[in-house]
């Protein structure tokens, strides 16, 4: 090139010096070839970019090294196929120069390449295994500005096997809630869930409201790795939630005179109460949830059924004088849950009732005590 050679000259198939750099595995060569002035998109004749040809050969440092220099991967070729769609059926039978393409880009799922050529924001969350009791496995939040759009995929790497369709063994959830720090301990919220799909789920952002992403098996427990991924234009929170430190659970049923009905009856006096006792400080933070007996139509895991019941709580001083809280409404569904934070400053106990809604229903029922202080005590009253 000192003597006068010219990088943009071609042989008789259209390639330059730099597609013979590529189609080698000469990273140097290419680096020089660049700093030069070398087109890194030039076509030859059948349209095809040295990052095709370093593709087509396997040619994996090449592959690092033009993706680095930003070579174009969506510049497809006479036959209509892009570098990553060529990614795509190579990785076929060359899994390994797949693998290194999708690290160099940066993706790990052949679904996020549309979304990554128009949306500029990438955020991902990642674990290993997923369990059928869903409440062990990971969760995050994210949030962002009103009338935002997220993008959302699951992406699951079966260890077993290399067959397994994306959405065939594993699926998430997303629901709405009001706090972005601890896990959710039920999906059945005032909203349904919002179910992942095999094509990207668009969530549009409400303002100060944080949605929770909760990944599950379809079936069995699963032991690969699997990843959460979120494409945005806006600039979005996204946060590993937290389980619960301590959980307490007691069981309970409304029955005979303990089925008293909710507060508009004055039997409501008469259901069974528990007693929340709280350390002596301020913004002591406490989940309730109140869980009536499964019903025998609600044995398909991870969906919402209709109850006959409709269920709630109230939240009282230690005389039922004074209201401190409550559950937003009674809802004829197999939980409810709330988040609540407490002055035990002002008042050490209160006073849990759970109710159904009408006097005389009877059924059985568990209420759930979730805080992070070890203080807290929960207990039937």
């Amino acid at each position: 090139m000192e003597k006068g050679a010219k990088h943009t000259a071609t042989d008789n198939a259209g390639l330059t010096a730099l597609h013979v750099a590529a189609a080698t595995n000469k990273p140097e060569s290419i680096n020089v070839l660049l700093e030069k002035g070398a087109d890194i998109n030039a076509q030859d004749e059948n349209g095809n970019t040295p990052l095709h040809h370093a593709l087509i050969k396997g040619s994996k440092e090449a592959i690092v090294n033009l993706v680095k220099k930003e070579a174009d991967i969506y510049k497809s070729n006479k036959k209509g196929d892009s570098a990553w769609k060529l990614s795509i059926t190579i990785g076929v039978d060359d899994e390994a120069t797949k693998a290194v393409f999708y690290d160099a880009v940066g993706v790990v799922d052949d679904r996020e390449f549309p979304l990554k050529q128009t949306l500029k924001n990438r955020l991902q969350g990642k674990g290993k295994g997923l369990k059928s009791d869903w409440i062990e496995n990971p969760q995050w939040a994210f949030s962002g500005p009103a009338g935002a759009k997220v993008h959302l995929l699951l992406h699951y790497d079966d260890p077993i096997s290399k067959t397994t369709l994306q959405m065939e063994k594993s699926c998430f959830m997303i629901v709405e809630c009001n706090q972005a720090k601890h896990k959710e301990v039920t999906y059945i919220q005032d909203k349904p869930p919002v179910y992942g799909s095999l094509e990207p789920v668009v969530q549009e952002l409400e303002e100060n409201r944080n949605y929770v992403i909760i990944p599950y098996p379809k079936l069995a427990n699963l032991t690969g790795e699997f990843f959460i991924i979120l494409y945005s234009d806006s600039d979005v929170v996204f946060t590993e939630l937290q389980a619960w430190e301590k959980s307490t659970k007691v069981q309970g049923e409304w029955v005979g005179k303990l089925a008293g009905g909710c507060i508009e009856h004055e039997s409501w006096v008469e259901n069974p109460k528990f007693l929340l006792t709280l350390p002596p400080k301020d913004n002591v933070e406490v989940c309730l949830m109140l869980e009536q007996e499964r019903s025998g139509v609600d044995m398909q895991p991870y969906q919402v059924k209709t109850y006959k019941n409709y269920m709630g709580f109230y939240i009282y001083d230690t005389t039922l004088e004074s209201l401190i809280g409550q559950c937003k409404k009674w809802k004829n569904v197999r939980e409810s849950c709330a988040h609540f934070v407490f002055n035990g400053n002002e008042r050490s106990q209160l006073v849990v009732v759970p109710t159904l809604y009408k006097p005389g229903e009877e059924a059985r029922f568990a209420i759930h005590c979730f805080s992070d202080d070890p203080a807290v005590e929960f207990k039937a009253k």
